[in-house]
């Protein structure tokens, strides 16, 4: 794929009629295929990527999507032994941004995922950062990964509040990090005496307004995994003080471990500043903001677009299933 990727883009370009094998979606009942809207286009996005205004995965995604049930990505010929009537199936592309292949991975990654859950009581939280913090994870992807561990360690604080507390103690005597002091950014990782809550978490780059707006969308059972003793314990109150709280004490630890007390771009501009003088600490006296919901229709950036429902409510634990909410997060 790599090697055909390369010249695609003129090849597009030149051909009369690069869909004449198409063998997909009828027009009439579906309109024009993404695909076409993009060859459409190629020009200019082939100049954004020449002048490095998007990436090279996103450039190879547009031509993936192009390309798919195009022949030049090669074709399965199946030939009827009884009436030899032959059938020509082209492949696919496989690409994340095809409307096809990407909604079939979808489903592929939502069923894999449901199929390790237990349909129980749970919460959906999503996890949100600060509009400031916005641009770093836009410069540096990998901080992208930052998101996940801040999102399960502040999970695992509010099943394990008393345990915490010793390790900010450690750390303080010690004159370290929380980090530093745990051996690691995984809070926890390898105590057999810790509660193990059940989560799944995912990423959402982009809100519904398709600005850049990361946010972790996480499914927590209210049940926790007793290690020592083998046994389940109640998880069903969640302080959501202390939740927002500590997501941007987590959150804000991890950065500095990371980037250090300031974060600048190439140009030397300051972006953030972590540690004590943290201004986001100030600004964002009540923690960064986070909500638990039991309706999964809830986006973060929809602010006030709906009131959270009871357990007794139309959409509480009765009516919303695991499998469903992790098919929303997973969309």
């Amino acid at each position: 794929m790599a090697f055909i990727l390369k010249n695609v883009s003129d090849w597009l370009i030149e051909q009369a009629e690069p869909f004449s094998a198409y063998t997909g979606h009828d027009k009439k009942s579906h309109g024009p295929r993404l695909a076409e809207i993009l060859l459409a286009h190629l020009p200019q996005i082939s100049r954004l990527y020449a002048e490095q205004k998007i990436r090279k995965a996103a450039y190879d995604a547009v031509n993936k999507t192009i390309l798919c049930h195009h022949r030049l990505l090669g074709t399965h010929i199946f030939e009827c032994p009884c009436c030899h009537r032959v059938t020509e199936l082209h492949c696919t592309c496989h690409g994340r941004l095809c409307p096809s292949c990407g909604a079939k991975t979808q489903r592929i990654i939502a069923a894999s995922a449901s199929a390790t859950c237990v349909d129980w009581p749970h919460r959906h939280i999503v996890f949100t950062i600060p509009q400031e913090y916005r641009i770093l994870s836009r410069n540096d992807r990998s901080l992208l990964d930052l998101l996940y561990v801040a999102a399960r360690n502040t999970i695992f604080i509010i099943a394990n509040p008393k345990k915490y507390n010793k390790l900010l103690k450690k750390a303080r005597k010690a004159g370290k990090s929380v980090c530093e002091a745990n051996g690691g950014i995984y809070l926890f990782n390898g105590d057999k005496d810790m509660l193990v809550p059940g989560m799944i978490a995912c990423l959402h780059t982009f809100g519904r307004d398709l600005k850049w707006n990361p946010h972790i969308h996480a499914v927590v059972a209210e049940e926790t995994w007793d290690q020592a003793n083998g046994t389940h314990g109640n998880f069903h109150h969640i302080n959501f003080n202390m939740l927002r709280y500590q997501w941007q004490r987590q959150l804000n630890e991890l950065l500095l471990h990371r980037l250090g007390p300031i974060a600048v771009t190439s140009d030397g501009e300051v972006i953030a500043r972590f540690g004590k003088d943290n201004p986001t600490y100030k600004k964002y006296s009540n923690g960064y903001y986070v909500r638990a919901a039991y309706d999964p229709d809830i986006e973060p950036e929809d602010t006030g677009a709906k009131e959270e429902k009871g357990r007794d409510g139309k959409n509480g634990e009765g009516d919303e299933s695991a499998a469903r909410c992790i098919q929303y997060i997973i969309r």
